[in-house]
C-alpha cells in the first residue's frame, strides 16, 4: 500500500474522500439458513474491502489498482470509484456467527462497519455440494479523464474462470486495448468516450455463475462534469 501512495498522491486531482455508503446490517439467521452481508463505499481513489470475523480476516484485501497508477505515471488521475462487496454464506452454523467487520480503505483512510450474526437452533447438515462462484468485490461505478487507464475491480472466490464483456456485449479477454488480470480485474488502456457504459464480468465454475456491473464514465474535464457533494454523494452531468 506504500508503494501506491508513493506513486498516486501528487497526480490525483480530487480530494482524498472515503465514506462507507452502506453498512452491513445485523441478523438473527437460522441454522442451515443462508445470509448474505454487503457494504459499500465511495472514495477517492477506489476503496478496496476485508471483511474480518470476530478480528480475524475471512475474505478480501488491500489490493488496489496499483497496476492503474504505474499505467499512469506523470498523469493527472480523478481515481472516484464507488465498490461494493458482498459475502454469502450458503449454510449457517454457529461457526458463523459472531462480529462481521466491513474494512474499507483507498490507501489513505480507512473506515469500519460492524455487524452481528446470531445463528438460532440446533445444528444443520449443511450439503458438501459445490457451490456457484461469489463475487466478494467489484467496482460499481467508476470516473477517470481521458487517455488514461482504468482499473474494474472484479474479485471472486471459487472462480474457475473470469469473462469481461463492454457496453456493446463484446467479449474482451484477448480485445486490444484490455486485458484481465490474475486477480479478476478488468484493465481499461487509454479510456474515451467509447468506454463510456456498463462492463459486465461473468465469474464461472461447474457449478455455476456469478455476474457483476460496473458503470465506467469518461469526463473531459471532472471538474467541470462530475462533483462529489459535502455528503460523499456523487453526481454528473452527460
Amino acid at each position: 500500500m506504500q508503494i501506491s501512495q508513493q506513486i498516486g498522491h501528487s497526480s490525483i486531482q480530487e480530494k482524498l474522500s472515503l465514506r462507507i455508503a452502506t453498512k452491513p446490517e445485523s441478523q438473527m439467521v437460522k441454522s442451515g439458513s443462508s445470509f448474505e452481508l454487503s457494504c459499500e463505499a465511495i472514495g477517492t481513489p477506489p476503496p478496496v474491502f476485508t471483511w474480518l470475523l470476530n478480528g480475524k480476516p475471512i475474505v478480501g484485501g488491500q489490493d488496489n489498482n496499483l497496476l492503474e497508477k504505474l499505467h499512469n505515471v506523470g498523469k493527472t488521475t480523478v481515481e472516484t470509484s464507488i465498490t461494493r462487496t458482498t459475502i454469502k454464506i450458503p449454510c449457517a452454523e454457529k461457526k458463523h456467527r459472531g462480529k462481521y467487520t466491513c474494512v474499507v480503505t483507498n490507501g489513505f483512510i480507512t473506515e469500519k462497519a460492524d455487524a452481528r450474526i446470531v445463528v438460532a437452533g440446533g445444528q444443520s447438515k449443511c450439503s458438501k455440494e459445490g457451490q456457484p462462484p461469489q463475487i466478494v468485490q467489484y467496482t460499481e461505478s467508476r470516473f477517470e479523464r481521458e487517455g488514461n487507464t482504468v482499473q474494474l475491480f472484479c474479485r471472486t472466490i471459487g472462480a474457475k474462470s473470469i469473462a469481461w464483456y463492454g457496453p456493446e456485449r463484446e467479449f474482451l479477454n484477448h480485445a486490444p486495448g484490455y486485458e484481465v488480470l490474475e486477480n479478476g480485474d478488468l484493465l481499461i488502456r487509454s479510456a474515451s468516450w467509447k468506454h463510456l457504459g456498463v462492463f459486465t464480468c461473468v465469474a464461472t465454475n461447474e457449478f455455476g455463475e456469478a455476474r457483476a456491473e460496473a458503470f465506467f464514465y469518461p469526463p473531459a474535464d471532472f471538474d467541470e462534469e462530475t462533483s462529489a457533494g459535502d455528503d460523499g454523494d456523487l453526481s454528473f452531468s452527460l
